[in-house]
């Protein structure tokens, strides 16, 4: 499905992208080089700052040998949550990933040009 998105690459090799769907939808895709647990469905909350995004039933998708990645739906308040507060980690079931000050800066730059631009398209 074509559908517009924009991309933030961590230092750890893992990746964020925000994505708007032909529908409206908005959805995040991380992909993640850390705590690889493939096929496995569990929790997942990530953090931004002091406030949190769950999302029940994940299910953590292989990417690569060395990679896995999640996709679910966000809302456009989740969006502005992103833009002020960046992404300072995930955790999965029992396994937490954070995130270091630099990257969370980076989602948060790429987090306003999307809200920008879900703005513009009104």
């Amino acid at each position: 499905m074509q559908s517009e998105v924009l991309e933030a690459t961590l230092r750890n090799g893992s990746v964020v992208q925000l994505i708007k769907a032909p529908n409206g939808k908005l959805y995040m895709k991380l992909i993640v080089t850390e705590n690889l647990y493939f096929d496995k469905i569990d929790q997942l909350e990530v953090k931004s700052g002091s406030k949190s995004f769950y999302v029940k039933d994940a299910k953590h998708y292989q990417y690569t040998k060395h990679k896995g990645y999640y996709f679910f739906e966000i809302y456009k308040n989740y969006v502005v949550t992103l833009k002020d507060n960046g992404l300072t980690g995930i955790l999965f079931g029992k396994a937490e990933t954070e995130f270091t000050r630099s990257d969370s800066n980076l989602i948060k730059k790429t987090a306003a040009c999307f809200y920008e631009s879900l703005a513009e398209k009104k």
